[in-house]
């Protein structure tokens, strides 16, 4: 676990968080480079103004555990895995405590992504508006111009065939979603299909292609 405070998350964390942009797709040779890999993560704890030392202390405890082998070992006996991208938000006028004043976002394609969505849930619960406290990310992070969850990344990794095919990849920014489709006509059927699965999961339909191969 670290400290981190970024500029690109500091306008964000003031002004609130904006809508990822949508970008041209990349080809697979470009998405494994820019890619992380393997599973292990990283917690950074950020420093966001306004909110009381007693209570990042709080938050620098729970960022510490989530990457403890008993605290993963526990989780993934309940069916849970952490996964980045990631981020914790609270309520910055009470102690931290999961029921009332924390949310904590998982495996969504961009520390942005994250970031909004553990905002946005957090703001629904009563109280002042939240502040994002801290990111879950890929071991040694460092930003890169395109990113994708874990599970994502693995999906890709795993089961992107030989390119014998046009093939595509893709993903709901505001979402986990993702979704990978083959043969004519296949950047259609992943864009319908990745749609309907954030719907589905109660997100909004606003998937786009990924990663491209024609």
């Amino acid at each position: 676990m670290r400290r981190l405070f970024t500029p690109i998350l500091a306008g964000a964390l003031t002004l609130g968080f904006a809508a990822q942009v949508a970008a041209e797709p990349v080809t697979p040779k470009e998405a494994k480079k820019l890619l992380f890999k393997g599973p292990k993560i990283s917690v950074q704890v950020l420093s966001p103004e306004g909110v009381a030392p007693e209570i990042m202390a709080q938050v620098e405890a729970i960022a510490a555990s989530l990457t403890k082998p008993e605290i993963i070992d526990t989780w993934e006996k309940m069916g849970f895995s952490l996964a980045y991208y990631g981020a914790i938000a609270i309520k910055p006028d009470r102690p931290v405590n999961p029921a009332n004043s924390m949310t904590m976002s998982n495996n969504l394609h961009s520390p942005q992504a994250a970031a909004n969505a553990a905002a946005r849930a957090c703001n629904a619960l009563p109280g002042p508006d939240c502040v994002v406290v801290a990111l879950i990310t890929p071991k040694r992070f460092k930003p890169r111009d395109f990113t994708l969850s874990q599970a994502a990344t693995d999906g890709f990794r795993e089961n992107w065939g030989k390119p014998d095919a046009p093939q595509y990849l893709a993903f709901s920014p505001s979402s986990g979603t993702w979704l990978i489709a083959k043969g004519a006509g296949a950047d259609a059927v992943a864009l319908e299909r990745c749609n309907e699965k954030a719907v589905e999961g109660g997100g909004t339909a606003d998937c786009q292609i990924a990663i491209a191969e024609e």
